[in-house]
C-alpha cells in the first residue's frame, strides 16, 4: 500500500512540474538596487513622484515570433504587479507572441526607441506627447505590448 501511494504521489509530482516551471519563470520583487541603478536617470528621472518602494521589478517569460520562450523584465506599480504578472503567465500559456520585454532603460528611456524595436514595457517617469500632463507610464500604471503593432 505504501509503495503504491509512494507511486502516486510521485506521478502527481511529475505532472505538477511544467506549472511549478511556468510560475518559477514568473516573479515580482521590490525594484532590486542593481535594477534601481540602470533606471537612475533614464525612466526614473530627477523628480519623480513615485517612490521606489512603489514600484515592482517583475521577471516572467514570453514567447517570441519566432517562437522561442524568453525571459522578460518589465517594471509597474505595486498596485497593478499581481494582476500584470497573472496577465503575462495567460499570454505565455496561450503562446501569445512578445517580441521582446526589457526595461525601458535599454533604450534611454526613449519611447520612439523603445517602441521603433516593438519593446514591451511599462514604467517610465515622462508626460504625455506634446502636454505637461505625467502619462499614465509615469505612475507605473500603463504597458505598451508589442506597441509597433499595438500602438
Amino acid at each position: 500500500m505504501f509503495k503504491e501511494v509512494s507511486l502516486f504521489l510521485f506521478f502527481i509530482f511529475l505532472l505538477t512540474l511544467p506549472l511549478q516551471a511556468q510560475r518559477e519563470g514568473f516573479s515580482s520583487s521590490p525594484v532590486p538596487d542593481a535594477v534601481f541603478q540602470r533606471m537612475k536617470g533614464k525612466s526614473y528621472k530627477s523628480g519623480c513622484t513615485v517612490p521606489r518602494s512603489e514600484l515592482r521589478y517583475l521577471r516572467v517569460l514570453h514567447h517570441t515570433p519566432e517562437g522561442e520562450v524568453k525571459n522578460g523584465e518589465i517594471v509597474c506599480h505595486r498596485r497593478i504587479a499581481n494582476d500584470l504578472l497573472e496577465i503575462f503567465r495567460e499570454l505565455f500559456r496561450a503562446r501569445y507572441p512578445i517580441a521582446q520585454i526589457r526595461l525601458i532603460d535599454d533604450f534611454g528611456a526613449d519611447d520612439t526607441r523603445s517602441m521603433e524595436a516593438n519593446n514591451t514595457s511599462c514604467f517610465n517617469f515622462r508626460r504625455v506627447a506634446g502636454s505637461s500632463k505625467l502619462s499614465k507610464h509615469a505612475q507605473g500604471l500603463a504597458i505598451d505590448i508589442n506597441p509597433l503593432f499595438n500602438p
